[in-house]
């Protein structure tokens, strides 16, 4: 008798990672066999989807599919049409015809705290059984790497490494352990049932992918969550991923107008409600006023940081004004990964 299992599928959209898919997807195999391991009812999926030319990425996929090929089931899905959300909705289509339950977003350059993903799907599983509801979104808490000065110093000419660790230091403020996490979850680890998971807008409406399926469901949930405190989006304490910052403030500036731009159409998606947007995602480190904490910071960085953010805000609004079009890009210099 074969016995049929859930399916979870685990979904990375990618895009010009040739360079680098191949050392990042190594460790993002590892956790998900780990959470194989330790959730072991459900049938687990990982299905990356190509956007753009393929570049060689699907060779580098194909290395790890044989070397995992006896733990982990690989599909390679293609998007010609560049554009993230296009690339998120091939892998919800894929998802949907193999009657997953579970959907599990990751970004292909994420580096996992060894146990999160199991932890989102634990939590994902406790809310439905304590509520039964599947109206939830579960995402990791999120932190920058800290680089160190002699690296800087190593890497590039000495006047110029001393200038890029100081930039370091102010751009990593808003994602350091010791910082309030903010309450939204970011693309690059969340999860959902796939019963209530909608498809993305189009990349050509410019919203965000992680700006929007926040809203989405903080917007779906709202009445539990005001009437009975249910929170709709849930970050579980020891779910944890890492990312690196832009190392260059060009780079880091050009990433995050588009950031901006993104979650501004999210917002605008859902422009009826905003009040609620405001009370439930305020955070100190937003770049809309609408959206910051009000607090009292006398630290140097914190006041440099303000100002880059002045220069996101003044060029975004210029950007959305002309009804410009941004391209999904990679940061190149957050992309160097060691071991």
């Amino acid at each position: 008798m074969t016995i049929e299992y859930k399916k979870i599928v685990f979904g990375i959209p990618t895009i010009e990672s040739e360079f680098y898919i191949y050392s990042y997807l190594l460790k993002i195999c590892q956790e998900i066999i780990y959470t194989k391991e330790k959730i072991s009812s459900f049938r687990m999926i990982l299905a990356i989807c190509i956007n753009g030319d393929d570049r060689g990425i699907s060779s580098e996929i194909l290395k790890l599919k044989k070397k995992y090929q006896s733990e982990l089931e690989f599909v390679i899905l293609f998007e010609k049409n560049k554009g993230k959300n296009r690339a998120l909705n091939k892998i919800l289509n894929f998802s949907r015809k193999e009657n997953a339950e579970i959907i599990h977003f990751l970004d292909d350059d994420v580096i996992i705290k060894k146990g999160s993903i199991a932890k989102n799907i634990l939590e994902l599983l406790k809310f439905n059984k304590a509520y039964n509801s599947k109206i939830v979104l579960v995402g990791s808490n999120f932190l920058g790497i800290k680089e160190r000065f002699y690296d800087f110093i190593k890497n590039y000419k000495f006047f110029k490494g001393i200038y890029l660790y100081f930039l370091h230091r102010i751009l990593i403020l808003p994602f350091l352990k010791i910082e309030e996490q903010p309450s939204f979850c970011i693309g690059s680890s969340l999860c959902g049932f796939l019963d209530e998971y909608p498809d993305y807008p189009d990349d050509t409406t410019e919203i965000a992918d992680d700006g929007f399926i926040g809203n989405f469901f903080l917007v779906k949930g709202k009445e539990k969550y005001i009437e009975f405190g249910i929170n709709p989006i849930i970050k579980p304490k020891n779910s944890i991923i890492y990312f690196r910052i832009s190392k260059f403030y060009k780079e880091w500036l050009k990433q995050q107008i588009r950031i901006f731009v993104g979650v501004y159409y999210s917002y605008l998606y859902y422009k009826n409600e905003m009040k609620l947007f405001e009370e439930y995602f305020c955070w100190k480190y937003s770049v809309g006023k609408n959206l910051r904490k009000r607090t009292m910071d006398f630290r140097l960085s914190f006041f440099l940081l303000r100002i880059f953010q002045k220069q996101i805000y003044k060029k975004s609004m210029k950007i959305i004004k002309n009804k410009q079009k941004l391209e999904w890009n990679i940061a190149k210099s957050t992309k160097n990964m060691k071991g």
